[in-house]
């Protein structure tokens, strides 16, 4: 009853808090969209970096997630209805124009069934409800009903991701540090992840987010609100230390498993959309920060030239994983440390 009333309220905060601004680039972007989509178009959700404030919106790269109601009718290609099926999301990238300026985005596409499966505490995979249980903004939806549904997704995935991210607590923890370092375990679990100063940055520009969500979906945990009149209320831990430690196991398997499926994605996108190719090469210039040319005969036929490209990237550890699974467990130590430090 307290978790289904939790997510009620959690749902009335984010029907208002996803209310769409309105700018040229979303408008342009979410058009074009509809264009290719039409009547299997759900709705378009805006996140990440431009949205935090974390990037500049001049010459910006936009992050969308385009849920379409199934992936038959929003595909002409067999290929791309397969691999959307098999391994969501497909990731594109586009480009439009409006009043003379050109504004660029890549969008994920998802199909509502899958968006739904995915956010559920089921769910083993962290992408999705790591993803957007930040905040986002509902940029264009079919009717009513469509924007319903989007946001009962949205808070379900809130409820995942701290059901999931209570046992990285110590015995008592303070709002701020749960989520910068739910958050780090996500991105922990991306093939390059970012440093715990990207999830303090993400947290620190909307403290009125998190707060509520702490607020209403902790106590749903079995977490006590200490002092709810603080500004960074502290809560106390439900598990005992036992508990929290084998939970965190859990994590080394979602390390793992968001790795393998992070690379799976990127080498699914250079083989089954246009200009996949530059997205991969983007994707890794971005999050491993190795910058490699590649000629004109690979994007165009990467399955037969693209091998020894692979083995370059390969040989100078873009795919390596050893140092940020280390990065991970000294956050897990650190955790326990403070653990000790309570007792």
């Amino acid at each position: 009853m307290q978790q289904t009333q939790a997510l009620s309220s959690v749902q009335r905060f984010l029907s208002r808090a996803t209310a769409p601004t309105k700018g040229p680039a979303t408008e342009a972007l979410c058009e074009k969209i509809h264009q290719r989509f039409q009547g299997s178009l759900e709705g378009i959700i805006f996140y990440g970096s431009v949205l935090h404030g974390l990037a500049q919106k001049t010459d910006a790269l936009y992050d969308l997630l385009v849920v379409v109601s199934s992936y038959s009718s929003a595909y002409d290609s067999l290929g791309a209805k397969v691999s959307n099926w098999v391994l969501p999301p497909n990731v594109f990238y586009l480009e439009a124009e409006k009043e003379g300026n050109t504004y660029r985005c890549k969008y994920a596409v998802v199909s509502l069934r899958d968006f739904q499966r995915y956010t559920d505490p089921s769910c083993k995979q962290v992408y999705f409800w790591g993803r957007y249980t930040q905040p986002t903004q509902i940029a264009m939806v079919k009717n009513d009903e469509s924007r319903e549904q989007l946001v009962k997704i949205l808070s379900q995935a809130a409820l995942t991701f701290v059901s999931k991210s209570l046992c990285l607590q110590p015995k008592e923890f303070c709002q701020t540090k749960f989520w910068i370092k739910g958050l780090a375990a996500c991105y922990g679990c991306e093939l390059r992840p970012e440093d715990t100063e990207r999830s303090r940055r993400i947290v620190e520009q909307a403290p009125t987010h998190y707060r509520t969500l702490s607020l209403l979906l902790l106590p749903t945990q079995g977490s006590i609100c200490l002092d709810p009149t603080k500004i960074d209320t502290q809560f106390t831990n439900p598990y005992s230390g036992f508990k929290r430690t084998r939970l965190r196991l859990g994590w080394a398997a979602r390390r793992f498993m968001g790795k393998s499926l992070n690379l799976l994605r990127i080498i699914k996108a250079v083989f089954t959309f246009d200009g996949g190719v530059d997205y991969a090469l983007w994707k890794i210039r971005r999050h491993a920060h190795v910058e490699i040319e590649v000629s004109d005969r690979v994007k165009k036929h990467p399955l037969i030239f693209g091998w020894w490209t692979f083995y370059k990237l390969w040989r100078r550890g873009v795919f390596a994983t050893a140092k940020s699974t280390q990065k991970a467990e000294t956050q897990d130590k650190e955790s326990l440390q403070e653990d000790k430090a309570k007792t």
